[in-house]
């Protein structure tokens, strides 16, 4: 048996390496195991790695041969979307429920099993696409506290109006082999009853179908081994999943990588960019101001003429006169502030002249920096490049401009004439205005004693 299994699975990888070689790449990098702890197929954390679990009758419980290649590419997304870890304070029932919508939504151009949980499946709920686990899961809970608000009662029984039990199903059979006459605590829908507490939630389609997957005992993410966010385990097991992942993506070619789907896409990206060691903002800084100054010659008593041999020498004197532009519209924190005046102030101690300029949508104001941390500016209007640049064509000239931003603003249309180095807040993404250098700053980075 399990080498019929087996021969189903590389059947079924065959087919997505015709059609989807990310997937068929992936699926050769994981261990799977002939198990019946699931009811057709499944993921298990095995401590270090994520392996597959196959019911011994996956072909007969899968049904035809395109509907196991989607029960594979179902489990497939899990791993890529790292669903299988635990994350803490929620339910993993609906944790399941939640991460099988997001799935359901990435099958095609496969055929959807019989068995998938999808958008339909809760059609009062009027589920929008392509939205987040997070917003899934908000969704299903609430609909779950209804339900239990309503009598339903997770355990597999649920109370009618007199108080008593009745069967999940709304049949009211229990363990008796008879059947016994329609509920009159339900409505009839088709052959299938209604119970009260279904019809109470006004979304009774949603919540037995909800009510069904709730109480199902093998579930396809069987999370009990796997790690929990917060513990010691989560990072090692992200950058684990994460890894073949992007492994897998190093394997498919340029023109293949058509067939992932934008969303999953730019989900790989965020796991390459990650993986990028990140910019030393402090560094470049430092590079930036070494760079930016001008030299002239001046006369000095203290050094003879390699011409004449006479006093006074000459000695080349370093200028320097640095614009600091801060954006008040972005409410830059005192913390930020002291982060980048504690480099600033190097610069100043080695005699450059420092010039802060506060600016939202127009220049607020300007002052020389003297050794202190200037205080948070107060948020203001909108942001617009425009105005420092302008200001500083009408100064002395400056020999680079430094711009403290969150970047939500459009590119200056006003040509800066000196150097730009654009200093990004921590948790905003990095510009590019082709003017000057641009890098994002560390959020972990700690404030200077």
């Amino acid at each position: 048996m399990i080498n019929t299994v087996d021969d189903i699975i590389a059947s079924a990888g065959v087919d997505l390496l015709l059609k989807e070689p990310f997937y068929a790449h992936l699926l050769s990098s994981i261990p799977r195991l002939i198990s019946e702890k699931v009811e057709v197929a499944g993921l298990e954390w095995t401590g270090q790695a994520p392996q597959f679990l196959f019911h011994p009758e996956f072909a007969k419980k899968a049904g035809n041969p395109n509907q196991r290649t989607s029960w594979v590419k179902h489990l497939l997304l899990h791993v890529v979307m790292k669903h299988l870890l635990r994350r803490k304070g929620t339910d993993p029932k609906l944790h399941e429920v939640a991460a099988d919508l997001v799935v359901s939504q990435l099958i095609a151009p496969m055929p959807q099993f019989a068995e998938a949980t999808t958008l339909q499946t809760f059609p009062e709920l009027k589920l929008k696409k392509d939205e987040s686990l997070e917003y899934y899961y908000d969704k299903v809970n609430v609909l779950l506290l209804k339900m239990k608000q309503a009598g339903f009662s997770p355990e597999g029984e649920s109370r009618d109006e007199s108080g008593g039990d009745q069967d999940q199903d709304g049949s009211g059979e229990g363990d008796s082999p008879k059947k016994k006459p329609e509920s009159k605590s339900g409505k009839k829908k088709g052959k299938a009853e209604i119970p009260e507490w279904a019809e109470k939630t006004k979304m009774p389609e949603s919540a037995m179908a909800l009510a069904r997957l709730y109480q199902q005992t093998k579930g396809d993410l069987l999370q009990q081994t796997a790690p929990q966010s917060g513990s010691a385990n989560w990072t090692a097991a992200e950058y684990t999943l994460e890894a073949m992942a992007l492994r897998a993506l190093d394997r498919t070619s340029v023109k293949d990588r058509g067939t992932i789907p934008a969303g999953l896409l730019r989900l790989l990206e965020e796991y390459e960019t990650k993986r990028k060691p990140a910019m030393d903002w402090k560094r470049t800084l430092r590079l930036f101001t070494g760079s930016s100054y001008r030299t002239k010659l001046a006369h000095t008593i203290k050094r003879i003429s390699k011409r004449y041999g006479t006093r006074p020498g000459i000695r080349i004197k370093k200028l320097q006169r640095i614009c600091m532009a801060i954006d008040t519209s972005g409410s830059v924190s005192e913390r930020e502030l002291s982060l980048v005046f504690s480099e600033i102030r190097h610069v100043w101690k080695a005699g450059a002249e420092i010039v802060v300029v506060e600016c939202d949508a127009a220049v607020q104001q300007s002052y020389r920096y003297s050794g202190k941390v200037p205080k948070a500016p107060k948020g203001g209007g909108g942001t617009d490049f425009n105005p420092v640049f302008e200001w500083t064509k009408t100064q002395p000239k400056f020999d680079a401009v430094i711009y403290l931003t969150d970047g939500q603003a459009p590119k200056p249309d006003v040509k800066p004439n000196c150097p730009v180095l654009w200093l990004i807040l921590p948790g905003n993404a990095k510009v590019d205005f082709d003017l000057g250098r641009c890098v994002v700053m560390d959020e972990i980075a700690e404030v200077p004693a």
